[in-house]
């Protein structure tokens, strides 16, 4: 007959640290793509600011060149109008598909709205025009559309790239870290 016994103090600080690495990795759940969600959104919003991505976009059409001249506006770059988009960034939470798990999101949700006025046939007067949705505009830049010419100006997915090859990576380190920690 072989036997095992295992020291009851030996057995306790097991079973301790087994408690807290389960307790940690549920908060990671939550927390980790949550913090990811709002890294990504902090670099999309400096990507813009800083024209990052945007070198090799098709040249503005003359006629959309000469209304944002018009309206003090051609200065400020790509995907910058009255900074509606940079202000309705968001991160927020959602079911997904997969047996209702809650999710993190960055973006612009659906249904936030601009302020009016962010059409080139208002013709100069900032105050004609009704507010439409950013997140169709984001989704006409990022992917085009033959009414905006087919002109991409995309700058998610550039931004999901460098995210996923830099800062992505680091706080997945960050994370097995903690649940390291909690083994001892």
């Amino acid at each position: 007959m072989i036997g095992w016994y295992m020291n009851p103090g030996d057995l306790n600080r097991y079973l301790s640290a087994l408690n807290r690495l389960e307790a940690q990795t549920k908060r990671s759940v939550d927390d980790l793509p949550r913090v990811q969600a709002t890294d990504y959104i902090h670099l999309l919003h400096a990507n813009v600011m800083n024209q990052k991505h945007m070198s090799a976009y098709p040249a503005y059409s003359d006629w959309y060149e000469e209304w944002k001249t018009n309206m003090g506006l051609i200065g400020k770059g790509y995907w910058r109008l009255y900074d509606s988009f940079l202000n309705n960034l968001t991160v927020w939470r959602t079911l997904s598909g997969r047996a209702g798990q809650r999710q993190w999101k960055a973006g612009i949700p659906a249904g936030v709205m601009d302020k009016g006025g962010t059409s080139w046939f208002n013709l100069g007067d900032r105050k004609v025009g009704k507010p439409k949705p950013i997140a169709m505009y984001a989704r006409t830049m990022e992917f085009g559309q033959a009414g905006h010419a087919g002109k991409r100006r995309p700058i998610f997915m550039p931004t999901k790239e460098e995210y996923k090859n830099g800062k992505f990576v680091e706080r997945g380190e960050e994370e097995l870290g903690r649940l390291a920690r909690h083994w001892r």
